[in-house]
């Protein structure tokens, strides 16, 4: 069964000892009040720790028309991109030769040509894995403890958890189910001149 934003909050008010929801966006608790405040940055907050599988996308950039100095003395101009807008955290980019910087909503480069790997803002959690649903509720239990127990102690307790148990293996996990390597220069190529990979690089 996939899982439900209601699941994985229910699960972080087990950890904490508070009463289950019904439907975490439709109760009107205390509780829920407070789930659904810490939910969203606390979501964003843990997509961005690592490459997550399921919330990643590759995406060749778009140049503006602007150029920018890339260097100290402005003797190279830089390319300026615009910055995918539902990037959470670039990651890679499709050239590791490349000298690149992040800048407002734009990406400053001195590579012609360039693509991204970046997690997303993946807010459908029957598309998370197991591993990350845990940590996840870890995190949301730290993040509501103090506001529903005002226990520093068990706040402290949870974000240890979180920190030192259900993170760290979530990372891991996602690390095993299968080997980053780099995008083959015909892939990208393709993708530049509009090839069958040019609409999503996922």
């Amino acid at each position: 069964m996939a899982t439900t934003k209601t699941q994985i909050v229910n699960r972080a008010f087990t950890q904490i000892g508070a009463r289950h929801a019904t439907n975490v966006d439709t109760d009107d608790t205390p509780e829920t009040r407070i789930a659904l405040n810490v939910y969203d940055m606390a979501l964003e907050n843990i997509l961005t720790d690592t490459l997550w599988t399921f919330a990643k996308r590759r995406k060749l950039l778009a140049a503006t028309l602007d150029t920018v100095p890339f260097n100290t003395n402005g003797e190279t101009l830089g390319i300026v991109y615009q910055r995918p807008a539902d990037a959470l955290r670039i990651f890679e980019v499709s050239d590791v030769g490349a000298d690149w910087y992040e800048e407002e909503d734009k990406i400053v480069s001195d590579t012609a040509g360039l693509g991204v790997i970046y997690t997303f803002l993946n807010k459908d959690p029957a598309t998370y894995k197991p591993y990350f649903a845990t940590a996840f509720s870890d995190l949301l239990a730290y993040e509501m403890c103090y506001a529903i127990l005002n226990s520093p102690s068990k706040a402290k307790d949870m974000f240890e958890k979180y920190e030192s148990l259900s993170l760290p293996k979530a990372k891991s996990e996602n690390a095993q189910t299968g080997k980053a390597k780099e995008m083959n220069d015909d892939y990208w190529l393709n993708a530049r001149l509009g090839g069958p990979n040019v609409k999503e690089f996922g």
